[in-house]
């Protein structure tokens, strides 16, 4: 399976900035930006990985339904014969399957470490902002996911000036508040800088720097639908909500702090202003 903007498939990655409409290649801009920018691994892209190995290395499996990697962590933990060893030595020891396994067996231990090394790093360093752990982790650790790629993307968006863009959570309602199920996180505008505050097609946009794609929402939406099944398992658009949260707060002096420190994330181009067809 391909997918696009991983650092282990950059040849799928690069934009074809000629054509569609500009704002939508000015959208598309942002996310090429953000890899090269920010290279870094997303540990979730390896979900597939591990649910493929499990249904083929048990049949009685084929059927198995693992909607993120906390399914994953609880199914290894259930079936692992380890009692006191952590999760790292447990999820090594269900793998573990003969001597001539070792090298699959690091792979699979190396991506949970990784996935843990997200996790921490949102939790660290609680007195900094949300962006500031997002710059850190995606410039030092190199890691980062879709959280960390939408805020960046808001960044991006706001240093060119649509303050309004923001961050947004694709979530499923709940009778309870503390049980909404969120599948995705990105970025979305509206093209007149307007506040979101529901979609409208050929003028709210989602940019998608995780999957190294943007488009018109709608369009969006059909494409998570029919082509990102094996990785964002969303539920029927009916059911799905957007919720847009901004998570990047900067005076001006720190907008202008961000340009200095990272001049390539300001779009410069003779041909036309940001996200203006001249």
């Amino acid at each position: 399976m391909k997918i696009s903007g991983s650092d282990y498939n950059n040849a799928q990655y690069y934009p074809n900035f000629t054509s569609r409409c500009v704002q939508i290649r000015d959208a598309q801009w942002v996310c090429h930006t953000i890899i090269t920018t920010f290279p870094h691994i997303s540990p979730t892209k390896f979900k597939p990985l591990f649910e493929h190995y499990i249904k083929k290395t048990d049949p009685k499996n084929a059927n198995l339904i693992l909607k993120d990697m906390k399914d994953i962590y609880s199914f290894v933990k259930q079936h692992s014969t380890v009692e006191k060893n952590g999760f790292l030595e447990k999820i090594k020891q269900f793998f573990r399957i003969t001597k001539n396994n070792e090298k699959k067996d690091n792979t699979i231990a190396v991506i949970a470490k990784n996935i843990e090394v997200v996790a921490q790093g949102r939790q660290n360093n609680k007195n900094t902002t949300e962006l500031e752990r997002t710059v850190n982790l995606l410039s030092i650790k190199k890691m980062g996911n879709c959280q960390e790629n939408a805020v960046i993307a808001e960044l991006v968006m706001k240093l060119n000036g649509f303050k309004n863009a923001s961050s947004c959570l694709f979530y499923e309602p709940s009778d309870s508040i503390n049980k909404i199920k969120s599948y995705h996180a990105a970025c979305i505008f509206n093209l007149d800088d307007s506040r979101v505050e529901q979609l409208i097609n050929n003028k709210t946009v989602i940019i998608d720097p995780w999957l190294g794609k943007a488009d018109f929402a709608n369009n969006m939406l059909k494409y998570y639908a029919n082509e990102c099944k094996d990785i964002l398992p969303m539920p029927e658009k009916e059911k799905l909500k957007i919720l847009p949260i901004h998570l990047v707060y900067l005076t001006r002096s720190g907008l202008e702090e961000y340009k200095n420190k990272f001049p390539q994330l300001v779009f410069k181009t003779k041909d036309h202003k940001f996200m203006h067809k001249n």
